[in-house]
């Protein structure tokens, strides 16, 4: 009788019922309801299941909801927002705030270290930054990031404009730190990281394993692709079932609650390489395929507990 006296954490409680959820997206993203994230898919599945989904736009309390979903399309969530996410009780990721490179990557290298493998150029901020371009600073964008924007975007430029590029449409890689062009190195915007070629499967196609989370609820997608720089574009589609203890740390050290977890194996170690929590979808996300895809990825939310 004791035992059953004694004072339980929030952990051994039953999960809370979900009776209606609130999506809280960028003010300026009008646009997100209509792009192909996967959230729409498994908001389907919510409302299929009774649950009542709403979309809000800006930083609003949204207290009337169980739960809060930030789907907030920037690299670093804005002040505003970070604010509001605090005060509701039942937040999806409550604690991932910030998904730049440097806030994870365990493989970045400095122009003066010593390492001699091949190293990959990419933007600190997520998705080649495009997205915090379009809204995820206070001011509006001048001619000038206007025109980075476009150029980054030109492959013939692509290389020439490191030094001063914001965005990258294509990570360049060089095979040793000393071919990096100098101006890099003083681009904030821009990190190197060592470049690890990914495990082939047994066709000899490398694999990039994509792990995505909602909840305690996943889903584990593979792409396969001849060319080690694996993309949607250029791969065939698989599954996996769980990611090795590694990628599960890191998932619950970051605080990922709802993410995807892009990892490869080099050398059978697990590379964390990105973390996305507003991750997207090739194609139309309202179609049934997805819908069926995520339905037990959406079932998840029933155990986002009060923070």
């Amino acid at each position: 009788m004791k035992d059953d006296l004694a004072p339980r954490s929030i952990a051994d409680m039953p999960p809370p019922d979900t009776k209606s959820i609130a999506i809280m997206l960028h003010e300026r993203d009008r646009r997100g309801p209509n792009e192909n994230y996967r959230i729409w898919p498994i908001a389907e599945n919510w409302r299929r299941a009774g649950i009542e989904v709403q979309v809000v736009h800006g930083p609003k309390p949204c207290l009337d909801a169980d739960v809060l979903v930030p789907h907030i399309d920037c690299t670093i969530v804005p002040d505003a927002y970070w604010e509001v996410i605090q005060q509701h009780p039942r937040v999806v990721n409550a604690r991932l705030r910030d998904i730049s490179k440097t806030a994870f990557s365990e493989h970045l290298v400095s122009v003066d270290d010593a390492y001699a493998g091949a190293v990959i150029v990419k933007t600190n901020r997520n998705s080649g930054g495009f997205k915090d371009l379009d809204f995820g600073q206070t001011r509006p964008q001048s001619l000038g990031d206007q025109l980075r924007k476009r150029l980054a975007w030109h492959p013939w430029l692509a290389k020439r404009s490191l030094g001063w590029a914001h965005t990258l449409k294509q990570y360049p890689i060089f095979e040793h730190i000393a071919q990096v062009p100098t101006g890099v190195w003083d681009n904030p915007h821009l990190v190197v990281e060592k470049f690890f070629t990914p495990d082939c499967d047994a066709q000899g196609d490398h694999v990039l394993h994509l792990w995505i989370v909602m909840g305690d609820a996943s889903l584990g997608l593979t792409l396969h692709s001849p060319d080690p720089l694996v993309k949607s574009a250029n791969a065939r589609l698989g599954t996996f079932e769980q990611p090795p203890p590694e990628i599960l740390a890191a998932q619950e050290r970051l605080g990922c609650d709802y993410a995807k977890i892009d990892y490869i194996l080099h050398k059978g170690r697990p590379i964390l390489l990105d973390i996305n929590r507003t991750p997207t979808l090739s194609n139309n996300a309202f179609t049934q395929h997805y819908i069926n895809q995520t339905k037990d990825l959406a079932q998840g939310i029933a155990s986002i507990r009060p923070h």
